[in-house]
Parts: C-alpha cells; sequence; structure tokens
C-alpha cells in the first residue's frame, strides 16, 4: 500500500505543478556552405499545435551570401508558399541554444504564429527568388528563378568572382563585395500555453486527498 501511495502523491503534484497551461520552446541551429550560387538549403520542422516561430541568419555580418527565407505550408498533395523575407532590416543578437548569434541588415529575422502542421524554410542567396513568391500563390515544385544558372552572380555582373559575388557591389560607388558560401539559420518554436481542463485539476486535487488518507491510515 505504500508504494501505492507514494506513487499517488508523485502523479497530483505533477498535475498541479502544471497549474493552468504547458509551455514548450525549442530552438534548432543549422549551418553550412553552399558550393553554388544558386543552391537551395531545405530545412523541415513540424508543430504539434499553435506556436510562436522565430526565423533568423546570422551569417551575412561573418561574410556570408544575402539569405533569401521563403516559408511553406506542407501537406500530403503539396508544399505550398506562405512567406518569403529578403532582409530582416534590422542588427542585433538572438540567443538560441543559450548561445548569441549576431544578425545583420541583409540577415533573416522572421515572426510569426502558426498553426499545427508540416512546415518547410528554404534558404537561397538574393535574387534567387522562390517562382512562387511574385504571385504569391504556388508550390515548392515551382522552383527558383535562378534554376539553370548556377553562377548567376558572375553572369549578371554582381562581381568578378565565380561565385557569391556580393549584390551591393552593383550599387554605385560601392567597391566589389565578395562574399562567400557559407549560410547559418537559427530555428525558435515557442508552443502557446496548452489549457489544463478543470477535470484534470480536480482529479489532481482529489488525488492529493486521498494520498494523504492513504498515509494517515498506514500511521
Amino acid at each position: 500500500m505504500k508504494k501505492l501511495v507514494v506513487a499517488t502523491m508523485a502523479l497530483s503534484a505533477s498535475l498541479l505543478a502544471m497549474g493552468d497551461s504547458a509551455l514548450a520552446s525549442m530552438d534548432y541551429d543549422y549551418s553550412g556552405v553552399f558550393v553554388n550560387d544558386n543552391d537551395v538549403k531545405r530545412i523541415d520542422f513540424t508543430l504539434g499545435t499553435t506556436s510562436d516561430v522565430t526565423i533568423f541568419t546570422s551569417s551575412w555580418d561573418d561574410g556570408g551570401f544575402d539569405p533569401v527565407m521563403t516559408l511553406w505550408k506542407s501537406t500530403d498533395t503539396d508544399d505550398n508558399y506562405m512567406n518569403m523575407q529578403d532582409d530582416g532590416n534590422s542588427t542585433g543578437s538572438a540567443s538560441s541554444n543559450n548561445v548569441s548569434y549576431d544578425y545583420g541588415n541583409f540577415d533573416v529575422f522572421y515572426t510569426a504564429s502558426l498553426g499545427a502542421g508540416d512546415y518547410i524554410i528554404t534558404l537561397t542567396q538574393t535574387d534567387n527568388y522562390s517562382r512562387a513568391a511574385k504571385p504569391k500563390t504556388g508550390t515548392l515544385a515551382d522552383g527558383f528563378v535562378y534554376d539553370q544558372i548556377p553562377d548567376f552572380t558572375f553572369v549578371f555582373e554582381y562581381g568578378p568572382h565565380p561565385n557569391f559575388n556580393g549584390l551591393n557591389s552593383t550599387w554605385p560607388d560601392e567597391p566589389a563585395d565578395t562574399r562567400t558560401g557559407d549560410w547559418a539559420c537559427h530555428l525558435s518554436i515557442e508552443a502557446a500555453p496548452v489549457p489544463v481542463p478543470p477535470s484534470v485539476i480536480l482529479l489532481a486535487t482529489s488525488l492529493a486527498g486521498l494520498a494523504g488518507v492513504g498515509v494517515r491510515r498506514k500511521k
């Protein structure tokens, strides 16, 4: 009987500790190196419930290319376009897995509240936008505008290097901006509070009371 009482008390304490809601927060960090201008990095993630999602890159300040992030909602039949961000237009730092990362004006910094489901992030180099981005509708299968031009920053004379010529080298009075294929992306997911039904809290309280009675009887 003693073991049963102890187990019941532990269960009731756990349920009561949950209070009115349960909150889950998770960080994921990804990095790599593009070989060609038109490479595409795909990152898949799944949300079990409505969540606040932050996606940011931290490679521009370290010499990496100017990234574009496109977000897709994945279904059984298609990967559908949701949104795109080229520049976050802000500078600062953000923490992921207890590490602080700096991001620059041309890095991505995107936040949204997303419902439960499967999602895809694609990273490309500016100006290699998704073909679905301009009409704001379509699927990942539509491809990207420079799928057939692996060295587009050189072909279109952004700079003299085979790949990763910074696009701002085309601006007046700006020197050639040599970039690298390095990229780093961070995904932060904070699940929305999940209410604990009153019946569960009531059950926990009842179990706690029964556990106390069990202990007294044991004495």
